[in-house]
């Protein structure tokens, strides 16, 4: 893996604060995805935020490699990061057919319980404080999710004596 790993390095730009990189159709790619997002939130986040965005991502990536494109290792999948001041945002786009998240089966509904599969998208919306689906008008499917640094405290409100 490393080695596809400084390969994508090679074809991506991991700056500090900013990553894209076009992966290949195949299993090894999750990892590949989850190792520079990782590397790319470290020092960022702490343990547990860091688990739930490399959770998240691993989830996308397999969408995308096994529903969207179909394990075709003629489709890419595109990922991109970037870290601005309020947190990171991940994209994650196949070359599929497309997707509706909201003809997905409920994972949690007592007829899929048992499913292999079905949890992904459940997953990812646990883990992101943002997750949006949307279908790009080159095709396939994007997952765009977002983990924000902190939760802004209230405010307390103040009246007026």
């Amino acid at each position: 893996m490393s080695s596809q790993l400084d390969s994508m390095r090679n074809h991506g730009d991991v700056g500090e604060r900013r990553l894209a990189v076009i992966l290949e159709s195949r299993a090894e790619s999750a990892n590949v995805a989850e190792s520079l997002i990782d590397e790319l939130s470290q020092g960022r986040y702490g343990e547990k935020q860091r688990h739930e965005i490399v959770l998240a991502v691993r989830e996308a990536m397999a969408n995308a490699i096994l529903h969207g494109n179909r394990f075709d290792v003629r489709k890419r999948v595109y990922l991109t990061a970037e870290l601005d001041e309020l947190g990171m945002r991940v994209s994650v786009r196949d070359e599929g057919e497309g997707c509706e998240p909201e003809r997905v089966p409920d994972p949690l509904a007592s007829h899929n319980i048992l499913r292999d599969s079905g949890r992904g998208m459940l997953l990812m919306r646990a883990c992101m404080d943002e997750v949006i689906w949307r279908r790009p008008a080159s095709g396939g499917t994007e997952v765009i999710m977002t983990k924000y640094f902190a939760q802004l405290p209230a405010v307390p409100c103040s009246t007026p004596k």
